[in-house]
């Protein structure tokens, strides 16, 4: 038996924190992790880059991306968020998720996480070297956008974000957060 799976290993400190006890296992066979990032309620949307070559370029993102070394999934999504957003995940609340096969490429897994952040965090918002900019928008506007990655429309759309946390649309970025607009 695993440490992940006794009550008294790293999944009872997954549970009490709100994560799956997988999302702490650094042995574990996975590629990357995305997350659906709530800061206030809304879905923090990312635009990526519009390289040629770049799969689903241009499209509207959450943030997350490849792991590295020996990284679990948790600490995959901490860095990666902070090296695209800026945001520090210290006071963020996790709230579940699970482990999906990769949509782009086979016998790949990658992790996707819910984790609530304050609504103050917006402000600390700042664009890393990829992608155009940031958004945040209802987790229901996220599920219509026909320019979304389709697969992270169906992920939010599961973790059932866009009944339960609907909105009226977009919501604009403070100003002075980013020089790049979605």
């Amino acid at each position: 038996m695993s440490g992940d799976d006794r009550p008294s290993g790293r999944g009872g400190i997954a549970r009490k924190i709100g994560l799956p006890a997988g999302a702490l296992n650094r042995a574990a066979p996975f590629d990357g992790a995305k997350a659906a990032v709530l800061v206030g309620g809304r879905l923090l949307v990312l635009r990526r880059d519009d390289r040629p070559g770049l799969r689903w370029r241009g499209m509207l993102d959450l943030p997350g991306g490849g792991r590295e070394g020996r990284e679990s999934p948790a600490e995959t999504l901490v860095r990666e968020i902070r090296e695209e957003t800026g945001l520090d995940l210290g006071r963020a609340r996790w709230r579940g998720g699970r482990c999906y096969p990769a949509a782009h490429r086979a016998r790949a897994r990658v992790w996707f996480l819910r984790v609530r952040v304050p609504g103050g965090a917006a402000a600390r918002i700042r664009m890393g070297a990829e992608g155009q900019g940031w958004v945040l928008m209802a987790p229901s506007a996220f599920v219509a956008a026909p320019d979304a990655v389709p697969h992270l429309r169906d992920r939010v759309a599961e973790l059932g974000l866009s009944g339960r946390l609907a909105g009226d649309g977009a919501k604009k970025k403070p100003p002075g957060t980013s020089a790049r607009a979605v």
